[in-house]
């Protein structure tokens, strides 16, 4: 088992995860992403790994997605990129989101029905708008209606998805992970907004995690992310993130790295 995290990524814990991993014997491979490069070069730090080696990798969604188009890595990671898209899990889960009601639109009709759509959904003004699409056009946030026709207009295909909502009062912030339908770690990440990391969870919260498990039998992968919030009083789900280009953030790593180990046997 080779085990890889990108380079400089954000939320990786890398010396934490070393020191773990070293405890069973595995080496932590810090890698770069070179995608001009041929192969071997192109994953720098991953020359001697053949193709259809046993890996998982952590790093952004360039690395991730190279990998699954330029290697045959068992399982590489966790990231099914199309399934981590609104218009997708929001199918299966719809009925937990805090983004319960909302509108899904192509972007050029988002922007032609603009006005329709702050009628609908405007507070004080603003809408919240993300793109449906994981890996994002732009950043998900409340925007007044310039703005929002000006930041939806530059998207580079008029088909792509955009979500639009009333905005929401978001307190707490949990990321939960989860292997098949077990919980397997969790950690608190922003409170109003703000990073703060704790690995308090409350029971009720993971009450609801379980809940929404129990209730819905569809999976975007064997491990995923599944992020909860304090929605206007209530605990509701808040978004689902594909678990190899998640922030590890201070979720229990030894926990998590059991559950890697479990699934990529079974793999």
């Amino acid at each position: 088992m080779h085990v890889l995290t990108e380079a400089n990524s954000d939320g990786a814990r890398s010396e934490e995860m070393r020191s773990i991993l070293a405890n069973r014997g595995i080496t932590l491979r810090a890698v770069k992403l070179f995608p001009q490069s041929t192969f071997p070069h192109d994953i720098a730090g991953a020359e001697d790994i053949p193709l259809d080696a046993n890996v998982v990798c952590f790093g952004g969604p360039a690395l991730m997605q190279h990998i699954r188009q330029n290697r045959r890595w068992k399982p590489g990671g966790w990231c099914t990129f199309e399934n981590f898209s609104c218009h997708v899990y929001y199918s299966y889960f719809g009925k937990f989101l805090a983004n319960e009601t909302y509108s899904l639109l192509p972007a050029s009709e988002a922007v032609r029905l603009s006005s329709h759509l702050f009628e609908q959904y405007s507070v004080g003004g603003e809408v919240f708008a993300r793109p449906s699409m994981g890996r994002k056009l732009f950043t998900g946030r409340k925007f007044d209606i310039e703005e929002f026709i000006e930041t939806i207009a530059k998207c580079p295909d008029p088909q792509s998805l955009i979500l639009v909502t009333r905005p929401k009062r978001i307190g707490r912030e949990w990321r939960t992970y989860v292997a098949g339908s077990r919980i397997c770690t969790f950690s608190q990440y922003a409170v109003n907004g703000e990073r703060i990391l704790s690995r308090d969870c409350p029971d009720q919260v993971l009450e609801f995690a379980r809940k929404i498990l129990a209730e819905t039998v569809w999976r975007p992968d064997p491990i995923f992310s599944l992020d909860l919030c304090e929605c206007d009083g209530q605990i509701r789900m808040l978004e689902l993130n594909g678990f190899s280009c998640s922030s590890l953030y201070d979720c229990d790593l030894n926990l998590l790295m059991e559950a890697v180990f479990e699934r990529a046997n079974q793999t």
